[in-house]
């Protein structure tokens, strides 16, 4: 038994964007619309089930990319004993562990569960993902920004030690769970809300400890990232308090908000309150 597994993604075309490359342990990312794997895999679902097939172009649609089906993380297997086997669970997280590296270098909206067709033995069956992983949001995303050949060397390069920390996750419990909350983040859509995550993602990854935590966040974040100082740091870790404590979200909404019947008058209270500071 032959099992193909694509996880089907959409994003901008760009004269660099990746064709074919392999990520690691058998994972690839392709495009698959000039090579015609696109609708050869939509052909397999229509002779199948037409149902499912309307579903699969209705999913196409709602995307938050706003693109066709572009691009695939595919893995191929061999002689599987069974479509529920351990292999073909492996294979799922590895996809999944793929999509989170692809976003720590290129951040697209490329959720965790996509949708995903399961092809076996030439026949194909689509998978139609619906719940929080199913959609990823990107803030402020740039025009044309896709995957390139350049993002694939770089994944490439960083899988072998992302590999080591899941499969040593029990070892490297903080570190996996940066990941975990770096990957929840992204299916988050209030973006005041994402950031906090994202921060506290970041804030796993580079404080050994609960204490001091302002202290160890602006020693040790220029020492990951050479553009950003201490000072910078610093405004860094008070803008996310902001976020958290002072309604600082708040006083980036429009001023025609203030006319809503939802705003209470507490909440007025605290933004004038802010405005004066």
């Amino acid at each position: 038994m032959r099992i193909e597994m694509s996880a089907l993604f959409g994003m901008d075309y760009s004269e660099d964007m990746v064709k074919n490359a392999h990520v690691g342990d058998g994972v690839f990312v392709q495009e698959i619309i000039t090579n015609g794997t696109r609708d050869q895999l939509f052909e397999q679902i229509k002779e199948k089930d037409d149902d499912k097939y309307r579903n699969l172009l209705y999913r196409e649609e709602l995307e938050v990319s706003g693109r066709p089906y572009t691009h695939r993380f595919y893995i191929s297997l061999d002689q599987l004993p069974a479509q529920h086997s351990e292999e073909l669970k492996h294979a799922r997280q590895l996809i999944m562990r793929a999509i989170v590296l692809s976003r720590i270098v290129k951040p697209l909206p490329i959720p965790l569960h996509p949708t995903t067709i399961l092809t076996i033995d030439g026949q194909s069956q689509a998978e139609i993902n619906i719940g929080f992983y199913s959609t990823a949001y990107v803030v402020r995303r740039l025009v044309n920004e896709s995957i390139t050949e350049t993002d694939t060397t770089l994944m490439s390069q960083y899988w072998p030690a992302s590999q080591h920390i899941y499969d040593n996750r029990t070892h490297y419990k903080r570190l996996h769970r940066s990941l975990m909350a770096f990957n929840d983040a992204y299916h988050i859509l209030p973006s005041h809300i994402s950031h906090v995550v994202l921060h506290s993602a970041l804030e796993t990854l580079i404080c050994a400890s609960s204490t001091n935590n302002k202290k160890q966040f602006v020693h040790r974040l220029p020492q990951l990232i050479d553009e950003i100082d201490e000072d910078q740091a610093a405004e860094i870790y008070r803008f996310c308090a902001d976020v958290k404590h002072e309604a600082a979200p708040g006083l980036l909404y429009p001023r025609a908000l203030m006319r809503l019947t939802l705003v209470t008058k507490s909440d007025m209270r605290r933004r004038r309150g802010l405005s004066k500071r």
